[in-house]
């Protein structure tokens, strides 16, 4: 099973939409699997499309991040900044089933929600993989790695296919997510490509995959 990157650097191509509408799909046709999406972008939007929509999912956005212990990603971040080169294996509590909050979706599709403040964090998540020990820079790079360790450990499996959206911005978390995923996703958009003679011989070169509109290298 694959772990997915989901990234274009161009903003409004619906990388967030793909990740909402691919993850919510796999899970539906995978009733038996347990399917994780990280939201590493501040803004969130797959993460408020999941739990619920522009209305109640930006509500609910604000409940979870309000909760003691901050359960998002910036949360789990905050850890690792504490802790950058020993792993505190505390993934798991950052993890929720979507379908608590949305009923709407596959009991089986669980989320790391995304958080604006991934954004002031960025600065001192780079910092750490420079001074520190010689290995810094890969051990900081593991961040996400271990995350999913974390959550698959406390669900008893070795396996299972995650989806990573991705900050549009190539940051720091942009690199976590690359270094942790061995499948990239690349929405494109067809009048893009018509007016981009380079970008359209990156989309004839890449092979279609999972969904229609976007190519897996």
């Amino acid at each position: 099973m694959a772990i997915y990157a989901i990234w274009n650097n161009k903003g409004g191509v619906g990388k967030s939409y793909l990740t909402f509408q691919i993850a919510s799909e796999y899970a539906k046709t995978h009733p038996n699997q347990r399917v994780l999406v990280i939201d590493l972008c501040p803004q969130a939007n797959a993460s408020s499309m999941l739990l619920g929509g522009i209305v109640k999912g930006e509500e609910n956005l604000v409940a979870i991040a309000s909760e003691p212990g901050r359960r998002t990603i910036a949360g789990y971040i905050d850890e690792r900044i504490r802790s950058p080169y020993v792993s505190p294996k505390v993934g798991a509590r950052f993890v929720l089933n979507v379908n608590v909050y949305n009923d709407q979706v596959p009991q089986n599709l669980y989320l790391v929600v995304g958080d604006e403040a991934l954004e002031v964090q960025t600065s001192r998540v780079s910092n750490a993989t420079n001074p520190g020990p010689t290995d810094a820079w890969r051990v900081v790079h593991s961040w996400i790695s271990d995350l999913i360790a974390d959550i698959r450990h406390s669900w008893n499996v070795t396996d299972s296919t995650v989806f990573i959206d991705c900050n549009p911005s190539f940051s720091i978390y942009t690199e976590l997510a690359m270094s942790a995923s061995d499948r990239f996703n690349y929405p494109l958009l067809c009048g893009w490509l018509v007016q981009t003679s380079s970008t359209c011989c990156v989309g004839a070169s890449l092979r279609s995959d999972a969904t229609e509109g976007s190519g897996t290298v």
